[in-house]
This record gives structure tokens, C-alpha cells and sequence, in this order.
């Protein structure tokens, strides 16, 4: 089965932890597809086609666009791990992070018609509501954060 990870915001999939848990789904035989956004684009430009069988998993603002591949190419599950809370922000606050064309990109979001079986995940430490929460964790791909992925996906493979 096929995986894609897509990292959070300025990060990419040669960071540790990023190989970390892609070795870890590599040893539960997941063919592991790694995603590197450029940032400085919009996230609507950069939805790339995905399978029926696949699995996206996006971490931060990366679970923003494992979000809208999966609302254009349903699949068979998309983690959404600390996904950046874009409800939680003025819109002012989004504009100035994200510059004017992303952030007119992710004002646009519908969170709802998504096809998809969706599982949120968030360090308890966040304020991101969430389906599980990862003890002890912030938002950053910790290790105890890896080991709830790795878990989450041992059985998905079936």
C-alpha cells in the first residue's frame, strides 16, 4: 500500500523525524511516497493525484494540503496530524503569515464534502480539537508522536 507524507510548513522529509517515521512505515511494507511542498506557492497549485487504495498523511499546515488532495482524489484514509487551525486565526493574522494568494487559497477551504475517512491527530499540549491525542506532545513530530502514526497504520495495510 501506498503512503504520502507531507511535512508542515518550511519543513521537508529529510528532516530527522521525517525519516524516522517514514523508516518506520517502510518496515510495516508501506511503499512510502515523500511530498515536499515549496511553501512560497499556494497550496491549491500544488494538489497532486492520489489513489483509491492510498494513505495521505500531512503534518501542520502539510495536513492543509493532504486535505484538499484528498477532497479532489478520494482515497482510502487521510491522517490530519496538529492540522494548523485556520478557525483559530483573524484573518489578518492568515494574510500576514501566509501572503495574500495562499492565504486567499486557504480562506477558501470548505471543510465539509470530503469523501475521504479522516482521522485528526494533535499533541495534547495543542489546542487543535482532535480524534487522538498524542500524550505529552506539543506541535512537533516527537517520537511518542511517530510511535501513535506507526500504530494508527499497523493495521491499515490489511
Amino acid at each position: 500500500m501506498k503512503i504520502f507524507i507531507i511535512p508542515g510548513g518550511g519543513e521537508n522529509t529529510d528532516l530527522k523525524s521525517y525519516k524516522d517515521l517514514i523508516r518506520g512505515l517502510r518496515n510495516l511494507g508501506y511503499t512510502v511516497v515523500s511530498i515536499n511542498p515549496k511553501w512560497e506557492l499556494p497550496l491549491s497549485k500544488q494538489i497532486f493525484k492520489v489513489g483509491k487504495n492510498d494513505i495521505v498523511f500531512g503534518f501542520s499546515r502539510g495536513a492543509l494540503l493532504a486535505y484538499m488532495v484528498t477532497k479532489k482524489y478520494p482515497c482510502k484514509s487521510v491522517i490530519l496530524a496538529s492540522m494548523t487551525p485556520l478557525r483559530n486565526f483573524s484573518k489578518k493574522a492568515i494574510y500576514n503569515y501566509y501572503g495574500k494568494e495562499s492565504a486567499d487559497n486557504l480562506l477558501k477551504i470548505k471543510f465539509v464534502g470530503n469523501k475521504t475517512p479522516k482521522v485528526h491527530i494533535a499533541g495534547e499540549l495543542e489546542e487543535i480539537k482532535a480524534d487522538i491525542y498524542v500524550p505529552r506532545t506539543g506541535h512537533h513530530l516527537t517520537k511518542s508522536y511517530i510511535k501513535y502514526i506507526i500504530n494508527l497504520l499497523k493495521n491499515k495495510g490489511d
